[in-house]
């Protein structure tokens, strides 16, 4: 990506690089949650998103049903979960998983859960850090030898807070969009791209290649796959489940002269991405960020305590940390990949998370019904629960 901040990068997508085909089909990029979070935090926009619970003449729940009554039910749709500690105090889901058969969606039907996976990438790489396997400030090329040298030289550190400066291959791998494309074929485009846009750390920019070299990093340094550690390491011992390949109880789309069509692209990277959960599982997990059991309290201020400074917030280790307008933190990553969106926000202040996924997009690249995702948060910030 051509632009040097979240902000730039979120209001002026990459057309003329990748194309506006690539652009249309909500590449994996994510934007880090700018777009989805930047309304909630400069408090601009609509005041009702900054009502007080004891204002809306609703339930936070009857609020939500609102937003996804929206979502037409023979189409693709969206799930949101809410959960207060280790409690869901709601869930939902309208629309269909898959359309041809039609199945309906649910809050356990997994879906590619794109850049949002990049949190469990940094924590697989935290953990080898923590046992003293991998090195914070050990150059990739200790890892992954075949880099060239001015990638290699980038330090595990500088990739995990995208100030490394490698271009992102989903850019460069753009014309194969409809290819399968795998972690080896993304390598080869790194190493023939050869140089870097920046001097490592010097500024940060959004790269999927970094989270992609990160799991090329746990896999090396850890003897397993990427899928195995984190099944074995971060999922299990979390209670959770994830797939790493796709399957056929969910497919994502997006409209085409008014018509939904399959938008999956067939790539199999990992990493950056690459990784189904439910939003239920996604939501049993943020409690990870309150009250933490892999890796205890320290885990969680190691991938906050060197993050970098953005326009929206801080980028620790594939998670964002931003205030909202009333000063209260709000942890997060989004994703997009295909046809499918997922909003992850943790309010750690409140032991709250909520987590929404779609699997369609409209034509303005909005997940399906429009949901405004602000209002979203907004609903569940700081009330009593969903009465």
């Amino acid at each position: 990506m051509r632009a040097a901040s979240i902000a730039a990068t979120c209001a002026t997508p990459p057309w003329p690089r990748w194309g506006r085909a690539v652009a249309s089909l909500a590449i994996r990029i994510g934007c880090i949650v700018g777009m989805l979070w930047m309304p909630v935090l400069v408090g601009c926009g609509d005041d009702s998103h900054a009502s007080a619970p004891s204002q809306r003449p609703i339930s936070a729940a009857a609020e939500t049903r609102a937003l996804l009554g929206a979502i037409p039910s023979g189409g693709p749709g969206c799930a949101v979960v809410v959960v207060q500690g280790e409690r869901p105090i709601f869930s939902a889901a309208v629309g269909q998983s898959t359309l041809d058969p039609s199945r309906p969606l649910t809050v356990d039907t997994a879906v590619d859960i794109a850049s949002t996976a990049k949190q469990f990438t940094a924590v697989a790489v935290l953990r080898l850090v923590d046992r003293g396997v991998v090195g914070l400030n050990t150059p990739l090329s200790r890892y992954i030898s075949e880099l060239p040298a001015p990638i290699g030289s980038v330090t595990v550190g500088q990739a995990l807070h995208h100030q490394s400066g490698i271009p992102d291959y989903v850019g460069l791998l753009a014309s194969r969009l409809d290819d399968r494309v795998t972690n080896e074929d993304a390598l080869r485009a790194l190493i023939a791209a050869h140089d870097l846009e920046f001097k490592p750390g010097s500024q940060f920019r959004y790269s999927n290649s970094n989270y992609l070299l990160l799991g090329q990093v746990v896999e090396r340094a850890s003897g397993m796959s990427l899928a195995r550690f984190l099944t074995r390491k971060v999922l299990a011992p979390a209670g959770v489940t994830a797939r790493f390949t796709a399957s056929s109880t969910s497919r994502s789309y997006r409209t085409t002269g008014g018509a939904w069509i399959a938008a999956d692209p067939p790539w199999q990277t990992t990493g950056d991405g690459g990784m189904w959960m439910s939003p239920r599982d996604l939501a049993r997990w943020a409690a990870q960020y309150w009250e933490a059991t892999i890796g205890g309290e320290s885990m969680t201020r190691l991938m906050l305590r060197d993050a970098v400074a953005t326009p929206i917030g801080r980028y620790g280790t594939g998670i964002v940390e931003a205030r909202l307008p009333d000063g209260s933190r709000m942890l997060g990553h989004d994703g997009r990949w295909g046809g499918y969106t997922t909003v992850f926000v943790v309010l750690p202040d409140e032991r709250r998370a909520i987590v929404m996924t779609c699997n369609g997009l409209t034509a303005d690249g909005l997940p399906v019904g429009g949901i405004d995702v602000q209002r979203l948060i907004a609903i569940w910030h700081d009330t009593d629960g969903p009465g």
